[in-house]
């Protein structure tokens, strides 16, 4: 019998607001939500642990305290990716380039890696 699979995407809209689940799904469903973050390059990330967590939310439900700094990680990673923060040789911060919406998706699915399944 095969791995059930899971995923969520998550949104963030701007960056003084939180970031919040806009699709979650089981089996098709989160197979609908995988090829659409492949079809649009959304990355994908693997993290079983994390996802046990989100999979108790539902869609439109804010991110809880508790993993605020997961998904800031993964938000972070998704920004710089995507060159919207440019490192300083001062270690003063980050420069962000752009106020667009992120989005993500997560999986529990074995063997993902950003944009592409398999």
């Amino acid at each position: 019998m095969g791995q059930r699979t899971d995923a969520i995407a998550i949104e963030w809209k701007d960056e003084n607001e939180i970031p919040f689940v806009s699709a979650i799904g089981q089996g098709l469903d989160a197979e609908a939500i995988i090829e659409t973050a492949i079809q649009s390059r959304v990355p994908i990330f693997d993290n079983p642990l994390l996802m046990q967590e989100l999979m108790l939310l539902q869609k439109n439900d804010l991110i809880p305290p508790h993993l605020y700094i997961a998904v800031a990680q993964i938000l972070a990673f998704v920004k710089y990716m995507d060159g919207e923060f440019a490192l300083q040789d001062n270690n003063d911060a980050t420069k962000d380039k752009s106020n667009s919406n992120k989005e993500t998706s997560i999986s529990s699915k074995k063997n993902l890696t950003p944009y592409r399944k398999n």
